[in-house]
Parts: C-alpha cells; structure tokens; sequence
C-alpha cells in the first residue's frame, strides 16, 4: 500500500490526460471549498478556488503558476494604485489644512495683546 502523502506525490507528477477540447465543458466544473478540490469531467484538480482549469486541445490543466500569481499581483497592483491615488488627495488636503491653520494661528497671534503692550496702547491712544 502506498501511504497518503506518496499518493500526492506521484499525482503532482503525472501528466495530464489527454482529451480533446471539444469533451471539456468547463461550466459543469465544481469546487469542494472544504477539500480546495475542482473536479472538471471526472478530473479533480488540488488547486485553488479562483485557478482557473485551461485546456490547450491536448490537456486540461491548472493554468500556469506564473500566470495564475500574474493575475493576482494585477489585481493588488490595482488595488495600490487606487490606494496611492486616494493617498494623494489625503496628503493634498492635509497641506492645504496646515496652510490655512498656520494662516489662522498667524491672525489669532496678531490680534492678541500683551498686558504690558494694552497700557502702553492705551496712553498712545489718549496722546493723540
């Protein structure tokens, strides 16, 4: 008897059956989430739920490794780059905030008066 994980082992080193494109119906593909199992005309794949099963007229397989992790670094490429965007805006709208508060901070310092500076003002006033 061959134990389990040689069985996994042999079965990740077979070849492909061959089939004619024609016999593959790619819509009556079914997926077992619990078992991570695509069973594509009596074929079951070990692969992930969004791996997509391609034929190529000779063979149905896994589409490629590299095609497959392509797909998914598109996708997070995308992601940041919405993400960058919004971070823009943010950092955008920040700068204007502190302009205006450094602009407010400015007349609020302005329109303060010293205790000392009021009489001073005071007797300035009543001169003239």
């Amino acid at each position: 008897m061959i134990p389990a994980f040689m069985t996994v082992i042999l079965a990740l080193h077979m070849p492909c059956r061959p089939v004619q494109a024609q016999d593959v119906d790619m819509s009556r593909s079914s997926y077992d989430a619990e078992k991570g199992e695509r069973t594509i005309n009596g074929l079951k794949f070990f692969i992930a739920e969004d791996r997509r099963i391609v034929s190529n007229g000779q063979y149905i397989e896994p589409e490629s490794l590299d095609k497959y992790l392509g797909r998914k670094f598109d996708a997070m490429s995308a992601v940041l780059d919405e993400f960058s965007d919004v971070l823009s805006q943010v950092e955008d709208r920040l700068s204007e905030l502190e302009s205006s508060m450094d602009k407010l901070t400015r007349q609020v310092r302005a329109s303060m008066v010293q205790p000392g500076e009021a009489s001073q003002k005071i007797e300035t006033e009543v001169r003239s």
